[in-house]
């Protein structure tokens, strides 16, 4: 009897060390502070903002991890996209994911944006309509639809996938109208009794319309790179005289 509860404590401390030595966190770190063609809106220093974000994160990584930077001319809409949809495929259920974007953020009420929607056919301006939208490097006003990355159907549905898979994952949107990027659904569809489903091992940090990564004031990055590792971002947003500029799920 001795023998065969030694036997199970042997197996349980592997199965335990197993899992802690498998166990891996991913970090993406996105910027976009200029545009390959567009000048519709201003530049700005993003890699101010990546580096205090990867030092931030840093002091709260596994020793196994892996960190992956997209800064401007590589932060593509096809390799966010693509990197994401990576690490969604590889995480399990004893990985942390960190995804961090500093950039613009679109919506359907942008007024900066809303005169390039209305060349489209009016059947067609829909898409960004309860949701919105991060601006990649290969940005094109002209060709809005496609070279944005849509929450509802291109952002949020990688996210879900990650949460479903991971036992943990911060989502951190330093852009306009980042509140409605990581929904699963469009805003509409709690007019229609269906409720956006919730993430279960995910928190949200996004900026509001008044305080993103492009304007002047207290960034995401400034405060976080504050935070002391023993505190979480979510207590540090909380807790900072800019909470209000920042909603946190």
């Amino acid at each position: 009897m001795q023998l065969q509860t030694m036997m199970i404590k042997m197996v349980l401390a592997w199965w335990l060390f197993s899992n802690l030595i498998m166990a891996k966190d991913y970090v993406l770190l996105v910027g976009v502070g200029e545009f390959q063609n567009s000048t519709l809106f201003p530049k700005f220093d993003v890699q101010q903002d990546i580096e205090k974000m990867k030092n931030s994160i840093g002091q709260r990584l596994d020793s196994n991890h892996t960190i992956v930077e997209l800064v401007n001319e590589k932060a593509t809409k096809a390799n966010i996209l693509s990197t994401l949809r990576d690490i969604a495929h590889k995480v399990t259920q004893n990985d942390k994911v960190y995804f961090y974007y500093t950039g613009h953020g679109i919506s359907h009420n942008d007024s900066i944006i809303w005169k390039y929607l209305r060349k489209l056919d009016r059947n067609e301006r829909g898409f960004l309509v309860g949701t919105s939208a991060i601006l990649p490097y290969d940005f094109d006003e002209n060709n809005i639809r496609d070279s944005i990355i849509v929450g509802s159907k291109e952002f949020a549905p990688i996210i879900r996938q990650i949460d479903e898979k991971t036992y943990e994952s911060e989502i951190l949107l330093d852009a306009c109208f980042s509140s409605l990027l990581a929904r699963g659904e469009r805003l509409e569809a709690d007019f229609r009794g269906k409720k956006d489903k919730k993430y279960k091992n995910t928190t949200i940090i996004s900026s509001t319309n008044r305080t993103s990564s492009g304007s002047k004031g207290s960034r995401m990055s400034d405060i976080l790179s504050k935070c002391p590792k023993n505190k979480s971002f979510k207590e540090c947003i909380k807790k900072s005289k800019s909470s209000d500029s920042f909603r946190v799920k």
